[in-house]
């Protein structure tokens, strides 16, 4: 399963939601025909020392597979949350592919923008790493990629206003205005990818109940966001995210299609949430 951690919060996005100045407030000056991508936000959903653990299974033909786990962290300073994703694989499954991943985000508190993101990569025999600093208001990414061989690149991208990166969205998304993504149904959003700045849509599908098993039953929100073709998803495919209807829109369940296979990706721990898990239902 090519790359745990990375799939996970792609398959996450773990729902990146952000579009109209409604739901996020004050706006960036957009370079192009940015203008309806949206910036600057407040936290209201989450805090310091929050900790959620997902436990990841792949299905091979008729087989399930325990296939690893994802850990994500938040650490607060006086102006900014450092973020760390973690993902591993488990014993039983390295036979098969062996995955340490380690993603790591600082969010500027005041915008809940990302100043910076690195990611190191440990999955076979592929190994990469990744650091990106970013220049909001001068509309530039500043990237150094360092391959398996160790050959490194830096590079300097123009972007448009407004983008995160792939773990610095799941907690922009954590900030939405519900109503909106209830109007609206589609929401637009931009992302930071490797080599380049894309615009992807939320699509929302209603409210549902979702067993979470040893942690109970849950009101969710449905949600699915538009996949890239490419090395992980296919034309077409389509992936559905379960995120509780509460205060802390926490992501709980997601399913999804990759390239060979299909994934199940259960929250199984939480702590130091920021409300209570109100949408629990037993």
């Amino acid at each position: 399963m090519m790359s745990l951690l990375r799939n996970i919060i792609l398959i996450g996005i773990v729902t990146t939601w952000w579009g109209s100045e409604a739901a996020f407030g004050q706006a960036f000056p957009a370079r192009k025909s940015e203008g309806d991508i949206t910036c600057a936000t407040k936290n209201t959903s989450f805090k310091g020392g929050e900790h959620v653990e997902f436990k990841v299974y792949y299905n091979w033909g008729f087989v399930w597979l325990s296939a690893g786990k994802v850990e994500f962290d938040v650490m607060e300073t006086e102006d900014a949350y450092k973020i760390v994703a973690t993902g591993r694989s488990y014993p039983s499954y390295e036979w098969f592919f062996k995955v340490r991943d380690y993603y790591e985000t600082i969010i500027d508190k005041e915008t809940m923008l990302p100043r910076s993101f690195k990611r190191k990569i440990n999955e076979g025999d592929y190994h990469v790493e990744e650091t990106i600093i970013y220049d909001q208001m001068g509309y530039q990414v500043h990237s150094t990629f360092i391959n398996s061989n160790g050959n490194q690149k830096s590079q300097i991208f123009d972007v448009d206003g407004c983008v995160q990166d792939i773990l610095s969205t799941i907690y922009r998304l954590r900030n939405v205005d519900v109503g909106v993504l209830q109007r609206e149904r589609v929401i637009p959003f931009r992302i930071f990818l490797e080599d380049g700045s894309y615009p992807l849509n939320i699509f929302y599908r209603g409210e549902e109940t979702r067993d979470l098993y040893d942690l109970g039953r849950y009101k969710a929100l449905r949600i699915t966001p538009q996949l890239l073709s490419g090395n992980v998803f296919k034309e077409g495919d389509e992936m559905f995210v379960s995120v509780t209807d509460d205060l802390n829109r926490l992501p709980i369940y997601i399913e999804s299609p990759v390239s060979v296979g299909s994934v199940k990706v259960y929250l199984t721990a939480y702590r130091n949430l920021r409300y209570p898990l109100d949408s629990k239902t037993d």
